[in-house]
Protein backbone atom coordinates (compact mmCIF):
# COMPACT_ATOMS: atom_id res chain seq x y z
CA UNK A 1 0.00 0.00 0.00
CA UNK A 2 1.14 3.38 -0.83
CA UNK A 3 1.89 6.19 1.81
CA UNK A 4 -0.46 7.95 -0.08
CA UNK A 5 -3.59 5.44 0.02
CA UNK A 6 -2.62 4.83 3.66
CA UNK A 7 -3.11 8.86 4.35
CA UNK A 8 -6.68 8.30 2.76
CA UNK A 9 -7.15 5.08 4.67
CA UNK A 10 -6.32 6.39 7.69
CA UNK A 11 -8.59 10.08 7.31
CA UNK A 12 -11.39 7.52 6.47
CA UNK A 13 -10.94 5.41 9.19
CA UNK A 14 -10.51 7.77 11.86
CA UNK A 15 -13.68 10.18 10.69
CA UNK A 16 -15.25 6.30 10.82
CA UNK A 17 -14.61 5.45 14.69
CA UNK A 18 -15.07 9.59 15.34
CA UNK A 19 -17.54 9.85 18.31
CA UNK A 20 -21.05 11.40 16.57
CA UNK A 21 -22.00 13.29 19.31
CA UNK A 22 -19.90 16.23 17.78
CA UNK A 23 -21.77 17.03 14.12
CA UNK A 24 -19.26 19.84 13.37
CA UNK A 25 -16.69 17.06 14.18
CA UNK A 26 -18.58 14.63 11.50
CA UNK A 27 -18.79 17.65 8.80
CA UNK A 28 -14.88 18.71 9.67
CA UNK A 29 -13.76 14.97 9.12
CA UNK A 30 -16.37 14.32 5.90
CA UNK A 31 -14.92 17.31 4.23
CA UNK A 32 -11.38 16.23 4.76
CA UNK A 33 -11.84 12.34 3.83
CA UNK A 34 -13.67 13.98 0.50
CA UNK A 35 -10.68 16.81 -0.27
CA UNK A 36 -7.96 13.36 0.41
CA UNK A 37 -9.83 11.55 -2.19
CA UNK A 38 -9.70 14.61 -4.69
CA UNK A 39 -6.15 15.12 -4.32
CA UNK A 40 -5.09 11.45 -4.64
CA UNK A 41 -7.26 10.76 -7.66
CA UNK A 42 -5.61 13.58 -9.61
CA UNK A 43 -2.28 12.62 -8.67
CA UNK A 44 -2.82 9.68 -9.87
CA UNK A 45 -4.40 10.88 -13.17
CA UNK A 46 -1.17 12.88 -13.25
CA UNK A 47 1.12 9.75 -12.58
CA UNK A 48 -1.02 7.88 -15.38
CA UNK A 49 -0.39 10.71 -17.68
CA UNK A 50 3.28 11.06 -16.97
CA UNK A 51 3.67 7.57 -17.90
CA UNK A 52 1.64 7.80 -21.00
CA UNK A 53 3.77 10.88 -21.69
CA UNK A 54 0.95 12.44 -22.19
CA UNK A 55 2.66 16.14 -21.10
CA UNK A 56 -0.08 18.59 -21.92
CA UNK A 57 -2.22 16.76 -19.08
CA UNK A 58 0.37 16.90 -16.74
CA UNK A 59 0.13 20.64 -17.14
CA UNK A 60 -3.69 20.92 -17.60
CA UNK A 61 -3.58 18.46 -14.20
CA UNK A 62 -0.77 19.95 -12.25
CA UNK A 63 -2.74 23.32 -10.95
CA UNK A 64 -5.77 21.25 -10.51
CA UNK A 65 -3.35 18.99 -8.19
CA UNK A 66 -2.09 21.94 -6.41
CA UNK A 67 -5.23 23.45 -5.66
CA UNK A 68 -6.36 19.77 -4.59
CA UNK A 69 -3.65 20.26 -2.27
CA UNK A 70 -4.24 23.02 -0.79
CA UNK A 71 -7.76 22.34 -0.22
CA UNK A 72 -6.79 19.01 1.51
CA UNK A 73 -4.47 20.77 3.86
CA UNK A 74 -7.05 23.53 4.77
CA UNK A 75 -9.60 20.83 5.62
CA UNK A 76 -6.71 19.03 7.66
CA UNK A 77 -6.13 22.65 9.77
CA UNK A 78 -9.87 23.06 9.88
CA UNK A 79 -10.18 19.43 11.75
CA UNK A 80 -7.38 20.59 14.06
CA UNK A 81 -8.49 23.78 14.93
CA UNK A 82 -11.93 22.58 16.11
CA UNK A 83 -10.53 19.93 17.60
CA UNK A 84 -8.50 22.34 19.87
CA UNK A 85 -10.75 24.89 20.54
CA UNK A 86 -13.94 22.80 21.10
CA UNK A 87 -13.09 19.70 22.18
CA UNK A 88 -10.01 21.26 24.38
CA UNK A 89 -7.19 18.86 22.29
CA UNK A 90 -3.68 19.79 22.44
CA UNK A 91 -2.29 19.32 18.72
CA UNK A 92 1.21 19.84 18.60
CA UNK A 93 1.29 20.99 15.03
CA UNK A 94 -0.99 23.91 16.16
CA UNK A 95 1.81 25.35 18.51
Amino acid sequence: MTPRKRTVLRAVVLWAVAPRKCETCNDLWREYAQATYEHIHIDGKIKVAALSHDFDLVAKLTPECEAAGEARRTARDAVRRHEVEAHALTDPAMT
